[in-house]
Order: structure tokens, then sequence, then C-alpha cells
């Protein structure tokens, strides 16, 4: 360039600060596990880090947001009326209302339940201080977990997996969404079950019950058996 700046006599370079275009990436395609994949990746839990098991049920079988499930207390579950209440996030360790304190009430499985309270019974025997507080998923030193705390295990449940990438919570919460779309559930129950961020889409979905979100969880937990008697008949 410098050639053609002294053969016209131009004053100065005019391509200098000018960068080339950066080569635009392809999009990434969005990473969902199959009803297969989703039961492997549950037990492998179980198996290479069992402290992260019942966070991970709970994010997969509800969907639920890495900031509103790491935010859950003791006092969100509602035994005798089967009912998990999601009324607050923690980001970074800072716990604020649900976005336009739009709470959520979801239908709480009893098998849900049983792993939660079991987690709580592990932390209690080692002491953990968070339980005191009823904290439901707190980290081992008692304070709110960071998604980056079940990097390294969910790391390596995905490596035996052969997946090729690393499930993420957010991919819990697509995969949930999957099933609930594979379920033919309603999209205006899948947003109640899901959340929703804008005051008009709250009015909306507001007229959806516990009956209706409870059929829809139904209704997945019968896709999962259909798939498993499928899958043993091959």
């Amino acid at each position: 360039m410098s050639d053609v700046v002294i053969e016209f006599e131009l004053s100065r370079n005019p391509t200098v600060g000018i960068r080339a275009p950066k080569k635009r990436k392809a999009p990434r395609r969005e990473r969902t596990l199959t009803v297969a994949q989703l039961r492997e990746f549950l037990e492998l839990n179980k198996v290479h880090c069992n402290q992260h098991f019942a966070i991970a049920l709970t994010l997969a079988v509800f969907g639920l947001r890495w900031e509103e499930g790491s935010a859950l207390h003791d006092e969100h579950i509602d035994e005798a009326a089967g009912e998990l209440h999601v009324v607050q996030v923690q980001v970074r360790k800072k716990v604020f209302p649900t976005k336009n304190e739009n709470h959520k009430v979801l239908p709480l499985d009893a098998e849900v339940l049983a792993a939660i309270r079991a987690h709580q019974n592990l932390m209690r025997m080692r002491g953990n201080p968070a339980t005191k507080q009823g904290m439901l998923f707190p980290s081992v030193t008692g304070t709110y977990r960071l998604p980056s705390s079940v990097s390294k295990g969910w790391k390596v449940v995905s490596r035996a997996m052969n997946l090729g990438w690393t499930v993420t919570p957010h991919d819990l919460r697509r995969t949930y969404q999957n099933l609930l779309r594979q379920a033919s559930v309603s999209m205006v129950v899948q947003q109640a079950l899901m959340g929703h961020s804008s005051d008009a889409m709250t009015q909306h979905y507001s007229s959806v019950n516990m009956q209706e979100k409870r059929h829809a969880q139904a209704q997945v937990v019968e896709l999962l058996k259909f798939r498993e008697a499928k899958d043993g008949a091959k």
C-alpha cells in the first residue's frame, strides 16, 4: 500500500486503522439431551459427582434456570400440597426476587423431593452451616453456588457419555422444553411451567392452574415410560 501512497502523492495511507472483517462463525447448534441421554446423565452424576445429583435432577425435571434452582430454600417446598415455589434468584451469591416478582408454583414429584431430602441429610452429616438456614443446594462452604461449581463434575460425566460437549445447566433447561414439546404440551402451559418475563405474558399465562401443570408433567413422565419401553423392545 505504501507504493500506492507514493505514486498518487497521498498525504496518508487511507487504509490505516481499517481491519479486515471478522469471519462470521456458524451459529452453534442448540444442545439438548435425548430422553435416554438425560437418564444416563443423571445416573452418571450419582457415580462421578453425587454431590451434584440433586441439583441436576431439580434443574432437569423443572426446567429451572441456574439462578432459580440454586436459590431454593426449604421454605419454598410445600410438601402437603406437593408444590415447589420459585420466588427468588441468586446472581453471584446475591439474592433478588424473581424477575417482575413473577413467582412460579410447580408440581413437586415425590421422587424429586426424596432426592432433595437425601441431599439435605448428606449436607447435615457433613456439617454444612447453610443447612441451618434451609438452603437446599449450598456450596461446601455454606454459600450460594456458582454455575462453575458443577463444571468439573459434569465435564467428567459428559466425557463418559461421549457427547463431544459438556452439559451445562441451560442445556438441561432446553432439554426440559423439548420434553414438554414432545409430550404435546400446549405452549401456554409450557410457558407457565418454564417462566416468562413480561407483565403482559404474566397476565396471559396466569390462567394456567395447578391441575393443568400436573397433567403436563404427567405427560412428560408418560413419554419417558413410553420411550423406555420402546427402547427395551428393540
